[in-house]
């Protein structure tokens, strides 16, 4: 998974801001001894720093929508910020689905627990999947509209944290073997 994250979403985006700083070296806006790399890790550092170790929140000018054409030419407002929360939802509703179903569904329905327990955990997988997957359609759609509900994104977050601070409750407390 980290290698199709970097490959997928790191490496074209970082690819992306180079060629923003080769075109200023192109026009003697920068040197070319400037260091990119330490520069680009450097702007994410801050960006990381002032939102996951102070809790700062990012201002109107950083969260606001922006305009964005599409193929056929249409302007409308795209919200940075809700798009990546939404593609992210969306990834981790792909990944719950196709590798939680093989590694934790299927032992499930084939081992020897009794049948309600085992019909009832069944629902349960399958009730998250479609929150997981209604959290992710509703972000996306956020992030497009010119006034995104302030109130359904924190009640999406809720439920991403609470899941969250459940899945590493009982991680860290149960007695389970080291993954392989």
């Amino acid at each position: 998974m980290r290698a199709t994250i970097r490959t997928r979403f790191l490496r074209p985006a970082k690819e992306r801001l180079v060629a923003v700083f080769d075109r200023a070296e192109r026009r003697g806006e920068s040197g070319a001894d400037l260091p990119v790399d330490l520069v680009l890790d450097t702007l994410a550092g801050a960006v990381f720093f002032h939102l996951g170790i102070i809790g700062e929140r990012p201002d109107a000018d950083l969260a606001r929508p922006r305009r964005n054409d599409d193929r056929q030419g249409n302007r409308g407002p795209v919200n940075g910020w809700l798009l990546t929360a939404g593609t992210v939802a969306a990834a981790t509703t792909l990944i719950h689905a196709t590798a939680g179903g093989r590694t934790v569904l299927g032992p499930l329905l084939n081992s020897t627990v009794a049948a309600e327990p085992k019909h009832t955990l069944h629902v349960v997988w399958h009730m998250v999947t479609a929150d997981l997957l209604l959290s992710s359609i509703a972000l996306l759609a956020l992030a497009f509209t010119t006034a995104p509900s302030t109130a359904l994104v924190l009640f999406i977050a809720a439920h991403y944290l609470a899941y969250a601070v459940l899945f590493l409750t009982i991680t860290l407390t149960a007695d389970w073997p080291p993954p392989c």
